[in-house]
């Protein structure tokens, strides 16, 4: 269990870079054409995160407390 909460830690911490990255990038002026290029790599990689976290919270909920999928 404390490995399964190191891990959601973890990726909450990635979730909050990976959206600080992308508040950086839209606070500037005139983004560049490697700019967008970032951005999109950070919205990629922000939705595997998220995907990821959201799992692992998920694994930690109680069997009880879940909803089926659909």
């Amino acid at each position: 269990m404390a490995l399964e909460n190191e891990q959601r830690e973890i990726l909450e911490e990635v979730v909050r870079l990976l959206e600080s990255v992308r508040d950086g990038i839209g606070r500037m002026d005139k983004p560049g054409f490697d700019d967008g290029r970032v951005d999109g790599y950070a919205v990629t990689a922000l939705s595997a995160a998220t995907a990821a976290l959201k799992i692992a919270t998920r694994r930690q909920e109680p069997a009880e407390a879940r909803e089926p999928d659909r």
